[in-house]
């Protein structure tokens, strides 16, 4: 094992050329699998040998995240070996259940400060769509993908509504605030001598903004409204739903305006309003309160 894991990290640093760093990591990870005592590669491997290492690390304090990522690199390893008849053509890893990882919550910003970031200032074409832009996706929690696609016939001012594609080119239709509609008026109106049907454009070709060109007018403009944390059309989509579900805790309702086909993936935005359930039991329910 001892050897072939030498042989292995000599193949990354002149056949691969990889960087210092990252063959460090690989070593490392690797390391932890092997005993002091040489014994045989498939001895190695097996799956008694494997489960106990695994187990040692666990005792040892390393992050569930550490050990998912030594198992990959392990996996790496092996395809080499097989690939350079250390181990045979048909040699698999033992089936070995990977440590879950923690789902981490979504970062959420606080409404001041989204209401901050949306609230673009200026009378330049740049300002009046980027006004529109972050507006509506405050106002309607869409996706990078749903925004980016939107021509101007979706947008139904009237009746404040959007007609979005959304995943699985399911259609589904949204609402959107007043704030949104003032600036999309604006915007509309000041971009109808492109010959574009999209609904947002490069003002220098006017072609479509791409997803990379909406996603550097987001981070820009959170940059400019002082932000401490990088702006980006996902954050306004939590936080679109983080601020509906606690003015409204419907949380079907939130799932339909996502466009979430189970309601549990929508349930992740409880978690993050969990003080604001508390003070609302601490309000109601009549145990709660002291006497």
């Amino acid at each position: 094992m001892h050897k072939a894991v030498a042989q292995w990290v000599e193949h990354l640093t002149v056949e691969r050329r990889l960087s210092p760093h990252t063959i460090s990591s690989y070593r490392r990870d690797i390391q932890r699998f092997i005993d002091d005592e040489p014994q045989p590669l498939e001895k190695t491997l097996a799956v008694s040998s494997l489960r106990a290492q695994i187990a040692n690390m666990s005792r040892a304090g390393l992050a569930t995240r550490s050990i998912a990522r030594a198992l990959s690199s392990l996996q790496t390893f092996v395809k080499w070996a097989r690939q350079h008849g250390l181990l045979s053509e048909d040699f698999a890893l033992p089936a070995l259940k990977r440590p879950k990882l923690p789902k981490p919550l979504p970062k959420v910003l606080d409404v001041d400060a989204t209401v901050a970031a949306v609230v673009v200032a200026g009378d330049e074409d740049a300002d009046l769509r980027d006004r529109a832009l972050l507006e509506l996706l405050y106002s309607s929690g869409l996706r990078l993908a749903e925004l980016a696609g939107l021509n101007v016939s979706d947008v139904n001012l009237p009746r404040q509504q959007l007609k979005v594609l959304g995943k699985g080119s399911k259609e589904r239709i949204i609402p959107f605030g007043s704030h949104a509609k003032k600036a999309l008026q604006r915007w509309i109106v000041r971009r109808q001598l492109a010959p574009s049907s999209a609904l947002f454009i490069n003002l220098q070709s006017n072609a479509r903004l791409s997803h990379r060109g909406i996603q550097y007018i987001v981070e820009k403009r959170g940059q400019q409204a002082g932000l401490d944390v990088r702006l980006h059309p996902h954050l306004l989509r939590h936080a679109f739903a983080s601020h509906l579900l606690e003015g409204s805790g419907d949380l079907r309702a939130v799932q339909e305006l996502l466009g979430h086909e189970n309601i549990s993936t929508t349930q992740v935005y409880t978690h993050l309003n969990f003080q604001h359930l508390t003070a609302v039991y601490d309000q109601a329910h009549p145990r709660a309160k002291k006497k």
